[in-house]
């Protein structure tokens, strides 16, 4: 009779430890299920990678309008070896050209644009004789960059991109009005943006207090090729 006694706890004791391990071998069951289920949720969802459009020089145009409308101003000009304090009467003048495009990039994400780079060459952007090499230092600053990072929601057709232009070594925010047509792997951008030759400056004879306006339109044609 107490034989019988005694057995009974022990067969309660393993009973409880088979269960305590069925309920591990379960759990252990159930993660590496859940594991397993989230490794494959993450084979099957594809990554999204930009798609890189390269400039195509040929094809690319940057034409330029110029509007200046200066008031009279008192300037210092060399006569026989002598610096001189010379009065010119108001300036108004329309001027227009090309710039070469060297090199650029577009990039888009899920067919929307993500990304815009232009290069040019400044030594084409001849608008004026100043210094004896116009308003630019080509020497020292051979190129300028276009660099547009922000896209606007397509609106009539058209998309409100921002960015910087950098001139001379000088950056500014700049926005651009662009249209996109697509054919093949085939980008086409089409729009303008305005330069104020104030803002970086690159007028040195002149002050913002001598000038009513003097700005100029680029207006760009652009084609990228993958």
């Amino acid at each position: 009779m107490i034989l019988l006694d005694l057995s009974k706890p022990i067969f309660m004791k393993k009973t409880v430890l088979s269960f305590a391990l069925l309920a591990l071998v379960s759990c252990g069951s159930n993660e590496s299920s859940t594991q397993k289920s989230s490794s494959a949720t993450e084979l099957e969802t594809p990554k999204v990678e930009e798609v890189v459009y390269q400039l195509d020089t040929k094809n690319a145009s940057m034409k330029w309008d110029r509007v200046l409308d200066q008031k009279p101003t008192k300037q210092k000009v060399m006569i026989l070896g002598s610096e001189v304090d010379v009065e010119l009467g108001a300036v108004k003048l329309n001027s227009s050209g090309e710039v070469t495009a060297t090199s650029g990039e577009l990039r888009k994400l899920e067919e929307a644009i993500s990304g815009m780079t232009v290069k040019f060459d400044m030594q084409t952007f001849q608008l004026s004789a100043e210094k004896q090499h116009g308003l630019f230092d080509t020497k020292k600053y051979p190129e300028s960059t276009l660099l547009l990072d922000q896209f606007g929601k397509p609106k009539n057709g058209e998309i409100t991109a921002k960015g910087m232009l950098t001139i001379q070594g000088k950056s500014k925010p700049v926005t651009v009005q662009l249209k996109e047509s697509s054919k093949g792997t085939t980008v086409t951008i089409d729009g303008s943006m305005k330069i104020n030759t104030l803002d970086w400056p690159l007028r040195s004879k002149v002050t913002a207090k001598d000038v009513n306006v003097d700005q100029i339109t680029v207006q760009l044609h652009l084609t990228f090729k993958k």
